[in-house]
């Protein structure tokens, strides 16, 4: 008798003719996944170190269009395979580059600032110990980002020998001060350490400048104070220490504030005696000259009230140094001066000119 065919166990198990398309369909498969990754372009690999020195070569270059199209387009696109110092390095490069782009252009942008704030944090963040210069840049960065406290702070990060890095940013933040409406009697916490770093500049060519800068200072603060007495005694010992470390050919500024002092004490002999006297040492595309034709006007009006010698010293401070702080005063006080002559035409047009300004 037969056995009886087990149909379970044959419907389970299918034969070989059925099944054999299975291994050939893998292995195709496989073989077209080899050549699709055989058939793609290799990644490329970028050496971050050399293209990031050349992005250091264009900003010292001051090429800043050269160092942003590398920046940009060849490093970019691959910043994630980069190893960590050089991401670093990749951020500084950046900072600078906004940094150096603002300077370039004379641009104030606080977006721009805070870019470049950003881009340091990053490289910080990232390993990177900043230098020197960097640290200079991070404090100045800081400083137009009205973050005062906190540029001080870096700059006490500066070792000993970096006095002129962080006397320039100091003057910095006195200049940022005043130009914002500071008074110069509030600055002077900041102008006394200036002139504490200052006197560590070993480099008289470097610190003579930064002398007579902060003598200014001083003195207009005294003028602030309404002690014109003090602005005077302090002025007068000071050029004669700077007359005796470096002659007097470059005290024609000072001169002629120490005239200006005079005259606001009403000493208008003393007045126009140093006038003169910083007028004899200024060079002639000095806008201070402006100054001191317009200080020599009003001494005249008020001792001897010759109209027509004030107008001329107007005339030649507004035309000739259209750039100088004392331009409006100028225009005032010649409009003024036609007005007394009667020469009224003139006189509308200059005052107008003076209210547009």
């Amino acid at each position: 008798m037969a056995e009886p065919v087990d149909q379970y166990s044959s419907a389970r198990e299918p034969r070989w003719s059925q099944v054999w398309q299975m291994p050939a369909l893998v292995l195709g498969l496989l073989m077209f996944a080899v050549g699709v990754y055989l058939a793609l372009p290799e990644r490329e690999v970028i050496d971050f170190g050399q293209v990031l020195d050349e992005v250091s070569q264009y900003l010292k270059a001051e090429n800043l269009e050269e160092a942003q199209e590398v920046l940009e387009s060849q490093l970019g696109p691959f910043l994630e395979q980069a190893p960590v110092l050089e991401r670093a390095r990749y951020e500084l490069y950046w900072g600078d580059l906004v940094y150096q782009q603002q300077r370039q252009k004379n641009w104030d942008l606080p977006e721009n600032h805070l870019k470049t704030l950003n881009h340091y944090q990053r490289a910080k963040e990232l390993g990177l110990t900043l230098d020197p210069l960097h640290l200079q840049r991070l404090a100045e960065t800081l400083v137009a980002l009205n973050r005062e406290e906190e540029a001080v702070k870096v700059l006490d990060a500066l070792g000993e020998g970096e006095v002129r890095r962080r006397y320039l940013v100091l003057r910095q933040i006195i200049e940022r001060r005043l130009a914002t409406g500071s008074s110069r009697v509030d600055v002077m916490p900041l102008v006394a350490r200036f002139e504490l770093e200052l006197s560590s500049e070993p480099n008289q060519r470097d610190r003579r400048p930064q002398e007579l800068w902060a003598a200014g200072v001083r003195t207009r603060a005294f003028l602030e104070a309404g002690t014109a007495e003090e602005a005077i005694k302090y002025l007068q010992r000071r050029m004669i220490v700077l007359m005796d470390e470096g002659g007097e050919g470059d005290l024609g500024p000072l001169q002629a504030l120490l005239a200006q002092v005079y005259q606001s004490a009403g000493d208008y002999r003393q007045a126009q005696r140093w006038y003169r006297l910083a007028q004899q040492k200024l060079d002639v595309n000095d806008d201070t000259n402006a100054q001191v034709l317009v200080g020599l006007a009003q001494v005249e009006l008020a001792e001897t009230g010759d109209v027509r010698a004030a107008l001329e010293g107007f005339a030649a401070a507004e035309e000739q140094y259209p750039a100088a702080a004392t331009h409006l005063e100028a225009m005032i006080g010649r409009a003024d001066c036609e007005a007394r002559l009667g020469v009224h035409p003139e006189a509308v047009e200059h005052f107008g000119r003076a209210v547009a300004a």
